[in-house]
């Protein structure tokens, strides 16, 4: 059953702590599989190990306002480099409600190149090729977060898949965000362990949904429907705000309080 990392704009997202392994200095690959409710409005934080505070910058992939994509580096925690896509990705066909994959590479002291898939592994290039004079990336303390972005206000608005770095690019994967690694329902708190060994935990407003239980779905009280929608909330268990998260995504009313709506999805009063 595919999940995802429902996002609403607000402080959210899922974290790992920094160590060896994710900490890439020298060629890196970043890769993530989203779907944004509005592509062309604010600027949404992909993947990144990039804090601020104590100048701990390494690297940091986001979608800009105009939906070109942009990677930023440092190589020594404080100063930074930005290279931007010379194209959007309106302009590489994705629009509204769109899952596909945006992919980052940089080849130290070469260049950045951005990337889309609808499937992950076939790549096609968009934009070109930005030249990039810096040697290496700085081995920050900086905790590695997806959707979002700790002390940042530019959270993902939609959906997210998965997140993956790779040492080297097309190297070896050394830290993969996978949101089927998590049950439905999962919110603030709820952990998982990934394929490559690192541990995940979710944060503030996120939650884990269920994709293939809303599809199809009409009104959420009523008849097979509502049998439907009642089995993605059973399922997503006594995960309140996983569950409420869910059901405001599918009705698409960011009112409906966590008590009311959750008796409103079960066709209580």
């Amino acid at each position: 059953m595919s999940r995802y990392l429902l996002l609403d704009g607000t402080d959210g997202g899922a974290t790992t702590p920094d160590s060896a392994a994710v900490s890439v200095t020298d060629d890196l690959d970043l890769r993530v599989k989203v779907s944004f409710d509005d592509i062309d409005a604010t600027v949404a934080e992909l993947l990144t190990k990039y804090t601020t505070s104590g100048n701990q910058r390494a690297y940091r992939f986001i979608k800009n306002t105009n939906s070109s994509v942009g990677l930023t580096l440092s190589t020594n925690g404080s100063s930074f480099t930005t290279a931007n896509s010379t194209s959007s990705l309106t302009g590489a066909g994705f629009g509204n409600g769109d899952v596909f994959w945006i992919r980052v590479t940089f080849e130290a002291s070469v260049e950045v190149i951005f990337y889309t898939s609808s499937d992950g592994v076939t790549w096609t290039q968009f934009g070109d090729a930005v030249a990039s004079a810096l040697a290496g990336i700085d081995d920050s303390t900086a905790i590695v977060t997806v959707g979002d972005r700790v002390g940042s206000t530019d959270e993902i608005i939609g959906r997210l898949y998965q997140g993956q770095i790779y040492n080297g690019i097309a190297g070896t994967l050394v830290g993969h965000f996978n949101a089927n690694d998590f049950s439905v329902g999962d919110a603030n708190t709820a952990t998982a362990v990934a394929s490559t060994g690192e541990t995940w935990t979710i944060y503030g407003s996120a939650a884990i949904i269920a994709a293939d239980n809303l599809v199809g779905l009409g009104h959420a009280t009523g008849g097979e429907e509502g049998d439907a929608l009642r089995t993605a909330l059973k399922a997503a268990g006594t995960a309140y705000q996983g569950t409420i998260k869910m059901l405001r995504d599918y009705l698409g009313d960011t009112t409906v309080g966590y008590a009311s709506g959750r008796k409103q999805a079960l066709g209580k009063n």
